[in-house]
């Protein structure tokens, strides 16, 4: 809760942020608290940051300029808020961005009742965190929040049902260009059903869903226009990566951590010729030697600005002048992760130097860094990071 110096001060510039500029400068004259006030007004954008707890949500939605100018709203330090913060939030009507990050009280009924009166106008809405929502949340968002563009459904119990009544909503999905799915329950089954009923996806993130999502069959669904694809800690096959590389894509960015991928996925990545400007294939067994060269070979070389190879291990020759002949082709990358693959620091700097020299100096001292990190580090400490980079 704040003390009543700093409610003072907040009523004050939230007051000022309706005034002319020449206005404000003149307030800042008046006194210590004025001149702060009207700092803070100056800088403002069409944006509300408030304290995550039900009391500020209330207070600050209840100034009538607020609720006709607000267009972006951010709760910050998650977890205090419930479905009575959400029937404040409704309190603003001009709303086109929200993000509500674990608020884990927030119910579905909450969320229906918010949407209903700003569903209209949302373009945006990030729901990472927040635990209570279930399938039954999706019915609201399709019910209301006709003209979203972007979804991101982070960490919550969201699963295939509600997928499947996404797609069903065609005036929802169409308008659909980023949608998150990361730790959530979906499957291969609820995203057959979606994929196809989004022709104007651009960004899809399945990250951490587990085994249950393999990519086939609904890597052939994705729209030609798509640009970014990620699939962390997936099931994807070779099956998917076949499937990916069927027809011309525009993807631009593929991040893929997946052990079950072998040498045949990789050369059809390869063969697919997508104009690829980051690519990630972060412990796939099947970077080998000569998976790599046909890879790099059949990539636009002149796009590919980033590769990520770490955790690759045992397919690769320690010496590294494999792995150089192998991106040699590529003149236009900038930045190159190769580490916790067994590399010869030695060998490592030489080829950095002489063989890929195209890299820039500051890429080439980041690739080595990382190696030696890998290299100082023991199993324990890599897992008590990733831990720790977790959101319980």
């Amino acid at each position: 809760m704040m003390r009543a110096g700093e409610d003072d001060e907040l009523a004050l510039s939230l007051a000022l942020r309706w005034v002319s500029k020449r206005e404000l400068l003149a307030a800042m004259r008046a006194c210590r608290l004025w001149h702060r006030a009207a700092q803070s007004a100056l800088l403002w954008p069409p944006r509300l940051e408030v304290p995550c707890d039900d009391a500020s949500v209330a207070r600050a939605a209840s100034v009538p300029a607020l609720q006709r100018h607000v267009r972006e709203l951010v709760l910050v330090r998650p977890g205090r808020i419930t479905d009575a913060g959400c029937q404040s939030i409704a309190m603003l009507s001009q709303l086109t961005q929200l993000t509500l990050h674990s608020c884990t009280e927030i119910t579905d009924e909450g969320i229906g009742v918010l949407l209903q009166r700003v569903g209209q106008c949302l373009q945006r809405l990030s729901l990472d965190g927040c635990t209570a929502l279930t399938d039954a949340c999706i019915s609201h968002v399709c019910r209301s929040a006709t003209r979203l563009t972007t979804l991101s459904l982070d960490s919550t119990h969201v699963g295939d049902a509600a997928l499947r009544t996404l797609a069903e909503e065609a005036c929802c999905c169409k308008t659909l260009t980023s949608l998150s799915l990361c730790f959530t329950d979906a499957t291969d089954a609820g995203l057959c059903v979606l994929v196809p009923a989004c022709p104007a996806l651009l960004e899809l993130n399945t990250d951490f869903c587990g085994s249950a999502v393999t990519g086939e069959p609904w890597f052939a669904s994705l729209p030609p226009a798509l640009l970014e694809l990620s699939c962390v800690s997936c099931g994807i096959t070779d099956g998917a990566i076949a499937l990916l590389c069927l027809s011309p894509r525009e993807l631009r960015k593929l991040t893929l951590l997946a052990p079950h991928m072998t040498e045949a996925g990789v050369r059809a990545l390869g063969a697919s010729q997508l104009p690829l400007q980051q690519l990630t294939l972060s412990a796939c067994c099947g970077v080998t030697d000569s998976s790599l060269s046909a890879l790099t070979a059949g990539l636009l070389h002149d796009t590919l600005l980033q590769l990520d190879i770490s955790g690759c291990r045992g397919g690769l020759a320690a010496d590294c002048s494999t792995l150089c002949a192998a991106l040699s082709p590529c003149v236009g990358l900038r930045r190159l992760s190769v580490s916790g693959i067994g590399l010869d620091i030695p060998a490592l700097r030489r080829v950095l130097e002489r063989g890929l020299s195209f890299l820039p100096i500051e890429a080439r001292r980041e690739c080595v860094r990382e190696v030696e990190d890998v290299e100082t580090r023991t199993v324990g400490d890599h897992c008590e990071e990733a831990f720790a980079d977790l959101d319980w």
